[in-house]
């Protein structure tokens, strides 16, 4: 199978076909998502660069829906969701004002669009959205989450990670029994991460890693569907990993998270 190409159309039918959530289960993520390893590390980086989540202006790069800018949102943030699908944008609006929370949405393509922007940030984010990219587009990508930084400003780049085993069986599967909808997909490592940093000329904070397997009931949904006796071979091991809560790295590593300081 080739992989689709990202444009507009993809993502439109993507969020097109996602369920608005309620309100009870929207908070209840919410309460998780601030509970969570990865939201107690950002809140971190905000309290120690910014004093709190009340002194942020961010803008959340290819948002989508923009989930942690909801979350940033109710913690007091000055938020920006900046995407090309208009679907995604009306979904993460209808989630704001179930919430009574404020948002700027900018519809458009992140790389016109910041060039004609005047506001300076001090946070820049993107989660899933990097590792779409290739060739010069994939440096030109990384640095724009620099370019609408003010000075000493922080950017957080959230992707895939490369040696995550649960998600590379996952997308091998995927896109092996024609079951991938989500386009180029090229996940990042540790490595890439300081290259990129070191040729945009700006300053690492730190590297760190978001665990979680959500990949592996996927892996199973695929592989009950196409190919039995796969699915008989990986099913218990995954059944034995949920279990007992097997935390057994790289296979538990879901992304690999750069957090860096605008110092050019």
């Amino acid at each position: 199978m080739e992989l689709i190409k990202n444009d507009a159309v993809v993502w439109d039918e993507i969020w097109d076909a996602h369920v608005t959530e309620d309100y009870d289960s929207l908070n209840k993520k919410l309460v998780q998502t601030k509970n969570s390893a990865a939201w107690k590390k950002y809140s971190q980086i905000i309290t120690d660069n910014f004093g709190g989540w009340q002194n942020v202006n961010a803008i959340e790069i290819g948002s989508g829906m923009g989930w942690y800018s909801f979350v940033a949102a109710s913690e007091g943030a000055n938020v920006t969701l900046i995407d090309y699908s208009e679907g995604a944008l009306r979904l993460a609006q209808i989630r704001f004002e179930m919430f009574s929370f404020e948002a700027n949405f900018i519809f458009g393509n992140a790389f016109d669009l910041l060039k004609e922007v005047n506001t300076r940030y001090n946070l820049s984010w993107s989660f899933g959205t990097a590792e779409h990219y290739k060739n010069e587009l994939r440096q030109e990508f990384f640095e724009l989450h620099f370019n609408c930084l003010e000075n000493n400003g922080i950017t957080i780049i959230s992707c895939p990670y490369k040696f995550a085993i649960n998600y590379r069986l996952w997308m091998h599967y995927a896109i092996k029994y024609n079951n991938w909808s989500f386009g180029l997909e090229i996940p990042y490592s540790k490595r890439e991460y300081i290259k990129r940093l070191k040729q945009s000329g700006n300053s690492l904070v730190k590297i760190c890693f978001q665990e979680g397997r959500p990949c592996l009931n996927k892996l199973l949904s695929i592989l009950r569907q196409n190919s039995k006796w796969r699915f008989y071979i990986f099913y218990p091991f995954v059944k034995l990993v949920h279990k007992f809560n097997l935390k057994i790295s790289p296979f538990n590593y879901r992304s690999v998270i750069l957090i860096a300081a605008k110092t050019k």
